[in-house]
Formats: C-alpha cells, structure tokens, sequence
C-alpha cells in the first residue's frame, strides 16, 4: 500500500474528488477495483509493486488484464493510467513495458518509477511476497 499513498498524497491536493479503491462495474462474476479514480476526469489509476521476483512480462499482463475489465459498456471511466514501481529498477526494460501498455484500449499513460539505488530494500519483503501481499 506504500505506492497507493504515496499516489494518495501527490494527487489528493489536486483532485478533490480522488477515491480510493474504486469499484468498477460488475462484469460477470467479476467487479474490478481500481486502486484511485478521479470521476470528474473519468480516469482511473491502476497501481503495482513489481517486486524483484516478479517479470516486468507479467506486470504488464495484470495490466492488460485489468484495462479490458474496467471497462464495460456504461461504466463511470473512459481511461486508466498505470504507474508501476520497479522495486529491481530495470530500466532497460521499462520503455518495453510502456510502450506495449501504450497500445491498449483505454490506458491514457504509463508511469515506471523504479526504486532509488541508494534505496535499500526493507529485510523480509521476498517472504512478504510469497505470503499473498496485496500488489501496490
């Protein structure tokens, strides 16, 4: 949840209508949830943590997966912008990343911030990961 608020708090004084976790209409057995919407702009951000073990390839398939289910005929958002946080900074991966994002229906953007170098990673977060942690 670190990402979702830090997201929070750069957007919250700008958009006073931010939500978050906002639900999307139900499709089928499913009812996507975003992680902030901003209704007035009917844009939803979408946020992931990609871990170290976790490919950039797959990242980008949860995206993609998540831009086809949020939105259904009749629903509040038009577009979504994804920003990932590479907690392994690859960068020579990340403009495959974008611009494979770039080509879908309805993704407006996409933002990689990859983790400062200096930044150290917090002890115990692989085995974070391996015990079901939410993704942002």
């Amino acid at each position: 949840y670190h990402v979702q608020n830090l997201l929070w708090v750069a957007l919250a004084p700008l958009f006073h209508d931010l939500e978050s976790e906002g639900y999307s209409m139900k499709v089928g057995f499913t009812q996507p949830r975003a992680v902030l919407v901003i209704p007035s702009l009917k844009l939803m951000i979408e946020a992931k943590f990609a871990r170290a073990t976790d490919s950039l390839k797959e990242i980008q398939r949860q995206l993609a997966q998540d831009a086809a289910m949020y939105f259904p005929h009749g629903g509040q958002c038009e577009r979504m912008i994804a920003f990932v946080w590479d907690d392994a900074s690859r960068t020579e991966e990340h403009a495959t990343l974008i611009q494979g994002l770039e080509k879908l229906d309805h993704v407006a953007g996409v933002v990689v911030v990859s983790r400062p170098a200096k930044m150290k990673q917090q002890p115990g977060a692989a085995s974070t990961a391996e015990n079901g942690a939410e993704d942002t």
